[in-house]
């Protein structure tokens, strides 16, 4: 979905134009994820700029270190938007009680999630294989979830791998010895 579209959606739902009398700095975080890439590349390209000036904002794209900074950053008020999945503005946002409904605050969806997420793993083909095995992923996001669907479709527990939080970059952790999989977007 193009930027200027998604910004265009936002002002037409209301929640920027009420607040166009007075500036307003929108801090919007994002990492890279298919659903989040169009937003620095917005800014660089200055279609960001040109909507600021049309409503009276001023947008900060700032890149995160990683996914989970940057909804801990939204969550903690560094941050006023955020490009985010579905799943995650409802588990990592909403179920931690943190109020999205004020006019300074904007999520935006850019993304379900849906077929984005997979495990990769060694020494097998099947979900029935990571029995046993030690898995990395950012514990707590969609990989997860969709980790625990996948095990519950196939008849199989989370107690049956053993889960390493990596909520920076798993694909290092690929390349060791000792980690036979990964979930990964």
């Amino acid at each position: 979905m193009h930027p200027s579209f998604l910004l265009r959606i936002l002002f037409m739902l209301g929640l920027i134009a009420p607040l166009s009398a007075a500036a307003m700095d929108i801090r919007l975080g994002w990492t890279p994820y298919a659903g989040s890439m169009a937003w620095p590349y917005a800014s660089k390209a200055g279609l960001l700029e040109k909507w600021d000036e049309k409503y009276g904002v001023m947008t900060q794209v700032k890149p995160c270190e990683d996914y989970m900074s940057c909804i801990q950053q939204f969550n903690t008020g560094i941050l006023n938007a955020i490009a985010v999945t579905n799943v995650d503005a409802l588990g990592q946002i909403a179920a931690l009680g943190v109020d999205a409904t004020i006019l300074l605050t904007i999520l935006l969806i850019g993304s379900g999630s849906n077929g984005n997420d997979g495990i990769v793993l060694k020494g097998g083909e099947r979900v029935e294989d990571l029995k046993g095995k030690v898995v990395h992923l950012p514990m707590g996001t969609v990989s997860h979830f969709m980790l625990v669907c996948a095990l519950t479709h196939h008849d199989m527990d989370e107690k049956e791998v053993v889960l390493v939080n990596n909520p920076h970059s798993v694909v290092p952790a690929f390349n060791s010895w000792d980690v036979n999989a990964v979930v990964a977007w």
